[in-house]
């Protein structure tokens, strides 16, 4: 593995560090100043922030059992040398229920390493006949 995917998969890797041990002032060691973060909800509803304050504020709302968990990460390198992730991840709650998903990440190569520019947060396993986002190889990659 490339020392450049070992630095992008410490960089999710301390999201879910950051956000289990409630490091607020460490969001900016994750996202880049003004970041996006995509999130749909299981019940389809999808909220979008802006920013490491409004980051902060939707992050901080999570559960403060949670654990998470991100896994089965694949980066690629597009024409103009940005960095593409595409992780599942899973989030186990205190009472033993899971959550799954998938992040789909920009990441910046700033002057500080590298960062989370745009993150897309799509639910799994939603119940049959649901409505939702579906993350595929044709999603990732843009169709190429």
């Amino acid at each position: 593995m490339s020392e450049t995917n070992w630095a992008v998969h410490e960089l999710l890797a301390r999201y879910a560090h950051v956000v289990d041990n409630k490091e607020w002032d460490e969001l900016a060691s994750v996202f880049t100043v003004d970041a996006e973060l995509d999130a749909e909800f299981a019940d389809g509803e999808i909220r979008t922030v802006t920013g490491l304050s409004e980051i902060r504020g939707f992050v901080e709302g999570f559960d403060p059992l949670r654990s998470h968990h991100t896994l089965n990460t694949i980066v690629r390198t597009g024409p103009h040398g940005e960095l593409h992730a595409w992780s599942r991840f899973l989030v186990v709650e205190f009472d033993a229920t899971s959550l799954t998903g998938d992040y789909v990440d920009e990441i910046a190569d700033t002057p500080d390493g590298l960062r989370i520019a745009k993150r897309r947060i799509s639910t799994r396993n939603r119940p049959e006949g649901s409505q939702g986002r579906q993350e595929s190889f044709s999603s990732w990659t843009g169709g190429r």
